[in-house]
């Protein structure tokens, strides 16, 4: 989701303590991602110490080849944030927080070099 990557520019850094499990068998696959993120320094709210956690994120992708250099792919992420997230981002932890997306990939190989012997 790149959660952290536009806009985070609190000086406590981050950590990501992240867990994948995958499996791939011929043309599919699929993958799910456990991320958790914790602030690297500590975080107060007004003089309160905060816990260290921001939340989670789930990260799922399926994948299928379709041709030789035609790949489909899908995949689902949410975002479980915490209180400390909303102090350091603002917003309200409890609202809904996911993406979706499609891609297909086309990787054509345009030109090839043999040379010979």
């Amino acid at each position: 989701m790149d959660y952290f990557y536009v806009g985070y520019g609190n000086p406590t850094g981050l950590q990501d303590v992240s867990t994948t499990v995958s499996y791939k068998k011929d043309k599919f696959s699929a993958k799910l991602v456990h991320h958790a993120f914790l602030a690297a320094a500590d975080v107060y709210d007004d003089t309160d110490k905060m816990d260290s956690s921001l939340g989670m994120e789930l990260d799922f992708t399926l994948g299928y080849k379709l041709a030789k250099d035609i790949t489909f792919s899908a995949g689902y992420s949410q975002m479980f944030a915490s209180e400390t997230m909303e102090v350091i981002k603002g917003g309200d932890k409890g609202e809904h927080n996911s993406w979706t997306w499609i891609m297909f990939t086309i990787k054509p190989k345009l030109f090839s070099h043999t040379v010979n012997k």
